[in-house]
C-alpha cells in the first residue's frame, strides 16, 4: 500500500469529512421537508345540534304541545300520539288505548304525569285506558333510546310524561281592594 504524501491525505480527509457531513446536513433537511410537508392542522369536529346540552343529545325526545297538541288530541293519550313519528297505539276496545314506542308496548312503555308515575292499570291489562284525561294537557314529552332507563329498568320502550297544570307552577294569591 503507497502512501500519499501527508499534505495529499490530510486534504482528502477534510473533503471526505465535508462531503459527509453535508450529505447528512441534507438527508436532514430533506426529512425536515417531508414531515413539514405530511403534518396535517389539528381539526376539531363537533356534532351540536343547535345548542343542545350532551345530555339531550343522547335523549331523543319529541314534545308535543301548544297548538300542535289540540290539532292532534284524541279521545285517548294512545290516539293522540299515534301520528308521531316512532309511536303507534295499541287498541283493544274503543277508547282504551295505549302507546306503542319503536315496537314496545304495554309494560316497557312507562307513562308519567308531571313527571310521576302514573298509577294505573293500562299497563298490565289492554283492556284500560290511561287514567288521564287528554283535554286537560299542558304538552306530553316522549322519550326514546337509552336515556330511557333513567326511569327504572322497565322502560325499554319509552317514557311518555303528561304534563297537565294539576301541581301548580306559581302561588296563587288574591289582591286587596
Amino acid at each position: 500500500m503507497k502512501h500519499l504524501p501527508s499534505s495529499i491525505g490530510l486534504a482528502g480527509l477534510c473533503l471526505l469529512t465535508a462531503n459527509s457531513l453535508s450529505a447528512e446536513t441534507l438527508a436532514k433537511k430533506a426529512e425536515e421537508k417531508i414531515t413539514a410537508s405530511t403534518k396535517l392542522d389539528t381539526l376539531v369536529v363537533t356534532a351540536n345540534r343547535s345548542g343542545h346540552t350532551l345530555f339531550e343529545q343522547i335523549q331523543p325526545a319529541s314534545v308535543l304541545e301548544g297548538k300542535n297538541l289540540l290539532l292532534s288530541l284524541e279521545p285517548s293519550i294512545g290516539d293522540t300520539l299515534d301520528r308521531l313519528p316512532g309511536v303507534a297505539t295499541s287498541s283493544f276496545a274503543p277508547g282504551a288505548s295505549r302507546p306503542v314506542i319503536r315496537g314496545l308496548g304495554e309494560d316497557r312503555v312507562r307513562i308519567l304525569q308531571n313527571g310521576t308515575s302514573l298509577i294505573d292499570v293500562s299497563n298490565v291489562s289492554p283492556d284500560h285506558n290511561i287514567a288521564a284525561d287528554p283535554l286537560s294537557l299542558r304538552s306530553i314529552e316522549i322519550v326514546r333510546g337509552p336515556a330511557t332507563l333513567l326511569y327504572g329498568p322497565n322502560t325499554l320502550g319509552g317514557v311518555v310524561n303528561l304534563m297537565d297544570d294539576r301541581i301548580a307552577e306559581e302561588r296563587f294569591t288574591e289582591k286587596n281592594p
